[in-house]
This record gives structure tokens, C-alpha cells and sequence, in this order.
């Protein structure tokens, strides 16, 4: 798998005497085959290169991106800043000077973020493709990567944008968030004014159409059948628990037990997904009176049990008559094939004689 962009544009930085135009071969070199990168002009190829977005295609001028990617601080300012008396700035600094200290540190920092399969700077590549090699350093040499000086250790821009990056999606994989979408209504920021198609083109490009899109006609509301169990479990009857249902079979029986209409909610494979305001009628299990609906929601559930088990012994059933049926015909097929042979015989003689 090649490295991404931020990758390449990170290892760059850290090589001597590299320019704007190596990182944009590398991105080229890297990324040729690849759907998402579309070749730009070959007039603007040597500068520019363009990306497949969700929302659509950006062309970027590589001009300047090793400059810009260079977050080189000094250390003893870092020091200086982080013990700071006012509370904000030494607060602010204070991650910079958690940061590791030494190049080796810094890079070992750099190889956990990087792609399965490591790039190799230093040797060619094979004809599979991949970042051009690029000679390895004479020893003895005293040439450093963009702006590292004495007492001064290398910071990319763009790996500490990918370990933000990295943190945000681990913390919004551990919860269940929602989103305020924000939008600008006019370029100017001026009040009472609204640009139409200006709002138009930041909804298409935050992808809010695709999103009513969904929300029209499919599942936006989605959860896992163990939350469903944990969620649920405890305001029905100690007869449903009895029951010991796995976590799907159990999601299902409690939304066919409460009620739900069986087009607000479809099963999948690991969640429960629900149509707009469908999770809604579950929801109201938690406030409903269990002690007049109690019996009425246990006895829907135990009717979901036989009906389910009716059913599989009802496809089974089908699916062994139907078996049977093609058994006899391979039989009855092997039968006229056996019969055939001797009248075979029979006409080959027969036209043997006649001549």
C-alpha cells in the first residue's frame, strides 16, 4: 500500500536538498495508478497535483509545501514559553514540550504513523512503483533536513495534523456523537444577506444533500445489537431474560414485542437500523408501565419465538421437498439415459442390415 500524501509530503521534509518539485514527483510517482489522484495538465504536472474528493476535485500547487510543513520551534524557546506565569501559554506549550526531544525519538514518533508497508528512501524500487530512491548521505556528511540547526529538532506540520487526526477518530469511535453543521451565508459575513448559491455549493461540498438523501430514503439511526441489549434489558419483565436470546434474535423479539411497525427498522448483520423517528417507539419501552404491559410484551415475544422457529422448520421443509425433487429427477434422468443405450444399439444394427 503506497505511503499518503502527508506521509510523502513528511519524509521529504526530513531528506537534504529536497524541493517543492521532488515531493510533487513522489506524489505522482506514488500515486499514478491511483482513481483518487487525477493527472492535472502536463503543462502543470511538474507543479500541480490534483485530488478526488468526496465532494469533488481539488487542485493543489505544490509550491511552498516543504516550507510550510516545517514547524521547527527551538527547544529552549519551547522551555522558555511552557514555563510561562500566564496559565494559556504555558498550557499551550506545554504538549510541544512533551514532544519528543531527539531526532531518533522524533522518528520512531514518525514510523508508528506510518503506512503497513514501510518506504524505503534509501534503495530503489522495483517496476512495482512507489517513491523514486534517493541516495543515501555520505558519512561525515553535515547536511540536515529543512530548517534543523544546531539544538533544533524537526516538527512536520502535516504528522502532527495525521496524529490529531488519529486521536479525534479514536475518541469519536469510543462515543456516540451528533453534529451542528455551519454555514456561512454569504462570503462577506455581512448580516441580513444570503447568497443562495453560495450556500447551495457549501452544502453540496460538506455533503448535506447526500446526508437528506439518506435520511429520506434509508437508515440513518443505526445500533449494535449489544447496545440494544444493555439499553433495553433492564425495563422488560424477568420473563424475557429467561428466554436467553442472543443479541440479535433479543433486538428483534423487543421491537416486534413493543410494537414497531416492521418498515421503521431492518436487521443487519451487527445493528439495528432504524428510519427517521423509528428509534423513537422503542424509546418509549423505558417510560411505558410494565405492570399493565408487561404480560402483553412477553406474551409478543414468545409469539416471535414459536413464529421464528415455525418458519426455519418451514424453509427447512421446503428446502428438503425441493431437494427430493431434484433427487428424483437426476434419477429419472440417469434412468432414460440407461434406456436409451440398447435401442441405440438397436438402430445401428438395424441400419447395418439395411445396407
Amino acid at each position: 500500500r503506497a505511503p499518503g500524501v502527508l506521509h510523502l509530503l513528511d519524509e521529504t521534509s526530513r531528506l537534504p536538498n529536497q524541493t517543492d518539485a521532488d515531493f510533487n514527483k513522489r506524489v505522482h510517482d506514488a500515486h499514478g495508478a491511483a482513481t483518487a489522484l487525477r493527472r492535472p495538465d502536463p503543462r502543470a504536472r511538474a507543479a500541480k497535483f490534483a485530488v478526488r474528493h468526496y465532494a469533488g476535485e481539488v487542485t493543489y500547487n505544490a509550491a511552498g509545501f516543504l516550507d510550510r510543513n516545517n514547524g521547527t520551534v527551538s527547544a529552549d524557546l519551547v522551555t522558555l514559553l511552557g514555563s510561562s506565569a500566564h496559565t494559556l501559554l504555558a498550557a499551550a506549550f506545554a504538549a510541544a514540550a512533551a514532544e519528543p526531544s531527539t531526532p531518533a525519538a522524533a522518528a520512531e514518533s514518525a514510523k508508528s504513523l506510518t503506512p503497513r508497508r514501510p518506504l524505503d528512501l534509501t534503495t530503489p524500487r522495483g517496476a512495482g512503483g512507489g517513491a523514486p530512491a534517493t541516495p543515501r548521505p555520505t558519512p561525515g556528511s553535515t547536511r540536515q533536513p529543512r530548517g534543523v540547526g544546531g539544538g533544533k529538532v524537526f516538527s512536520s506540520v502535516g504528522l502532527t495534523f495525521v496524529k490529531q487526526m488519529s486521536a479525534l477518530v479514536a475518541e469519536l469511535d469510543s462515543t456516540r456523537c451528533n453534529f451542528v453543521r455551519c454555514i456561512k451565508p454569504n462570503p462577506a459575513m455581512a448580516a441580513g444577506v444570503f447568497d443562495a448559491p453560495y450556500t447551495v455549493t457549501q452544502l453540496r461540498h460538506t455533503g448535506m444533500l447526500q446526508c437528506c438523501e439518506l435520511l429520506k430514503h434509508g437508515f440513518p439511526t443505526r445500533i449494535s445489537y449489544t447496545e440494544v441489549v444493555e439499553r433495553y434489558a433492564p425495563h422488560l419483565p424477568p420473563d424475557v431474560g429467561r428466554l436467553r436470546l442472543p443479541p440479535r434474535d433479543f433486538a428483534a423479539a423487543v421491537a416486534y414485542g413493543f410494537g414497531v411497525q416492521r418498515d421503521l427498522y431492518q436487521l443487519g448483520a451487527t445493528r439495528l437500523f432504524f428510519r427517521a423517528g423509528g428509534v423513537a417507539c422503542l424509546d418509549g419501552l423505558r417510560s411505558c408501565d410494565m405492570a399493565a404491559r408487561g404480560p402483553e410484551i412477553v406474551a409478543r415475544v414468545r409469539r416471535w419465538i414459536v413464529l421464528r422457529r415455525f418458519r426455519r422448520a418451514l424453509a427447512h421443509t421446503l428446502a428438503g421437498l425441493r431437494l427430493c425433487r431434484l433427487l428424483r429427477r437426476v434419477r429419472a434422468l440417469a434412468l432414460w439415459r440407461a434406456a436409451l443405450l440398447p435401442v441405440r444399439a438397436y438402430l445401428r444394427s438395424g441400419r447395418r442390415a439395411a445396407r
